[in-house]
């Protein structure tokens, strides 16, 4: 779980680049901020998600543990977990030269599957490729980045807002 201060200095970096990249056409900062925001904080959420960077072999992903933390099963549908399509988190990166790096959205339609249940205390990792997100050209790898990342919770049969989790990873310059 994220603590406050964490969240109010991650919530704080992202308004002020939202603000200072305001003319651009997409602003992921300001959507990211919208997406982690719209659970107003009155939501219990029935998981827990941490997060690790993974580099290896030249790809850079994110590494997630996450934990049925409620006392019932949760079901959901495998691309709706945070490593199960491009499209389950929310992504915002900037360098330490305040650039953005772009964020892209492929087309990611994945066929039907059956629902996952995660019983109480069940645990599920996987990993998110960053490129399914965000172009990291050789030039960014040259700077520390920081990737900030939100993931709202899908679940079969619960109505309502399920809440949203947010993270950050950094990615150390490649010298």
């Amino acid at each position: 779980m994220m603590r406050p201060f964490r969240l109010v200095l991650i919530l704080s970096i992202a308004a002020g680049l939202a603000n200072s990249h305001a003319a651009e056409p997409e602003n992921a900062a300001a959507v990211w901020s919208k997406h982690y925001l719209k659970s107003g904080g009155s939501v219990t959420i029935p998981y827990s998600l941490t997060s690790v960077l993974r580099i290896h072999e030249g790809r850079v992903a994110i590494a997630f543990h996450f934990v049925n933390t409620s006392t019932h099963s949760l079901r959901t549908y495998p691309e709706s977990l945070p490593w199960g399509n491009s499209h389950s988190i929310r992504l915002v990166a900037f360098r330490d030269d305040k650039q953005f790096l772009q964020n892209v959205y492929p087309i990611d339609d994945p066929a039907p599957a059956q629902p996952l249940e995660i019983k109480p205390g069940g645990v599920l990792d996987g990993q998110y490729d960053l490129a399914q997100g965000l172009v990291i050209n050789e030039s960014d790898r040259s700077h520390n980045i920081i990737v900030l990342w939100s993931y709202s919770g899908s679940f079969i049969g619960q109505s309502g807002n399920d809440g949203a989790v947010a993270g950050v990873v950094a990615i150390p310059a490649r010298n």
